[in-house]
């Protein structure tokens, strides 16, 4: 991991801790910095749109007129609303493929999709929208994404470690937990999805990149971005929500920040700008586990800030020991689950009550399992599935569907019993 904290601008701290392979991480190892990627291409359309050459509110086929959807409502969604996560678009609908950098069949894939809510109405997190936005920002400048970047954005703010796919060989190997332990994987990535979450960068440039957005100003003083917007990053469109634009707003106790999570494979980021203090706090990770690293990271931010303000709301104590003994957690579940089918079978067909309070209770939990990728699409508010999980959290899909299965075994016992016996 590697830590870089400032206020003002000063520098209050800054490290590494753990390896990168065989090298000790410091504030300059190159990670991916996944989704943080986001806050970038945002800004970097906030750049064009204060140059007078793109319009945020005007509809996305100004800039990429082959865009067509199934329904024909293509020319509802604004480049404001692709900024924002309120495109009507659902990424459980759509599914690009990574290993693809063919940018005229990208587009021509949107053909397959409509819209599912009105344009502008409800918040559902989509990495294919931000690849738009590259598209547009590729559009409007003349340039490919990652040139237009480097001269508009990482150049004036001295950024000098971060790059794009297009740069070269980028690859990097990361590490996933799985089950207590590190296991190298290595990224699948491609010149489409680098304006979502594909930027590599390290803690030293992303903290540039964080102090920028409190002042707008580049490296040698001179105004970049605008009050006016670097505003409209920060803020929701919708004020019940913590949806900005390239941006999530979170609250701590009673301070109010804004930032990105990131989650790859392998690699993870969370960034906290903190407005009234002018702070902000960078983590870059080259390990990922949904469960237990992202758990991690939040409790470990929620736990800086808390020390930096003296906010009365530090992380949840219960997360530390989840982190550490998951992989314990998940074996005594998974004995306890083996234990009870021996349990069921000793139940004689006479105990009615006994059979049907352990019929209601295996089927609906083994439902609860295996419908899994459904119930965090809903509180996610984005398209999971399967692949996503296997990917994010594999020994945790081992975890849950063998859990699945002996719970659906031990309801096929019951039925035996309570109807066949």
């Amino acid at each position: 991991m590697s830590v870089v904290i400032t206020e003002g601008n000063e520098t209050i701290l800054e490290g590494g801790f753990g390896y990168n392979q065989d090298e000790k991480m410091d504030v300059h190892t190159p990670t991916y910095i996944a989704s943080v990627t986001k806050s970038m291409t945002a800004t970097g359309i906030m750049l064009l749109s204060e140059r007078g050459l793109l319009d945020i509110n005007a509809p996305i086929t100004m800039y990429i007129p082959d865009f067509r959807l199934a329904d024909h409502r293509e020319d509802e969604i604004t480049v404001l609303h692709l900024m924002s996560h309120t495109s009507g678009l659902s990424s459980s609908q759509f599914e690009y493929d990574e290993k693809n950098n063919d940018k005229n069949q990208f587009v021509a894939e949107w053909t397959k999709a409509k819209l599912v809510t009105e344009p502008g109405e409800s918040f559902s997190y989509n990495n294919g929208g931000y690849a738009l936005l590259g598209l547009i920002i590729e559009a409007v400048s003349g340039e490919s994404y990652g040139m237009y970047m480097k001269s508009a954005l990482f150049e004036p703010l001295q950024m000098t470690g971060t790059i794009t796919a297009e740069h070269g060989d980028v690859s990097l190997q990361g590490y996933s937990a799985m089950f207590g332990f590190n296991v190298p994987r290595s990224e699948v990535t491609s010149t489409i999805d680098t304006s979502a979450g594909s930027m590599i960068s390290t803690a030293s440039d992303v903290s540039k990149f964080l102090q920028f957005q409190l002042t707008g100003l580049d490296a040698k003083g001179r105004e970049l971005l605008s009050p006016g917007s670097l505003s409209t990053l920060h803020t929701p469109l919708n004020p019940i929500r913590s949806e900005a634009q390239g941006f999530m707003v979170e609250h701590y106790g009673d301070v109010a920040t804004f930032g990105h999570n990131g989650d790859l494979l392998s690699f993870a980021a969370k960034t906290v700008v903190i407005p009234q203090s002018n702070r902000t706090i960078t983590l870059l990770m080259n390990k990922n586990h949904l469960g237990v690293t992202t758990l991690g990271l939040n409790s470990l931010m929620a736990d800086l800030v808390h020390l930096l303000e003296k906010t009365d709301a530090p992380s949840v104590p219960w997360v530390k020991w989840a982190v550490k003994f998951y992989p314990i957690i998940m074996l005594l579940d998974f004995l306890s689950n083996a234990w009870g089918i021996r349990k069921i079978k000793s139940i004689s067909s006479g105990e009615l009550h006994k059979l049907n309070k352990s019929l209601l209770t295996s089927s609906t939990i083994a439902t609860l399992l295996f419908g899994l990728p459904v119930i965090l699409s809903f509180f996610m508010n984005r398209g999971v599935d399967y692949k996503m999980i296997w990917g994010m959290a594999p020994d945790l899909l081992i975890f849950v569907l063998a859990s699945a299965i002996l719970y659906l075994v031990k309801s096929i016992i019951v039925v035996k019993k309570r109807f066949f016996a």
